[in-house]
């Protein structure tokens, strides 16, 4: 997360689901945006996902070992 530029903190799961975008990291599986979180449904514009996924593409590639 310190590549992005989003500030992580904890959050209720009533914060996060009134969230406009919702992603998951991890280092097997990147950055990948949530579409679907029971029965909520998020929109598949996600400017904030797109922006963390490129810059964490662009560093790990950079800095194998971060």
């Amino acid at each position: 997360m310190e590549w992005s530029p989003v500030e992580e903190r904890d959050l209720t799961v009533e914060e996060a689901k009134r969230a406009d975008e919702v992603f998951i990291t991890s280092s097997m599986r990147d950055v990948q945006g949530i579409q679907r979180w029971d029965d909520l449904i998020f929109s598949p514009a996600r400017p904030i996902t797109e922006a963390v996924a490129t810059g964490f593409a662009e560093h790990s590639q950079a800095d194998l070992d971060p």
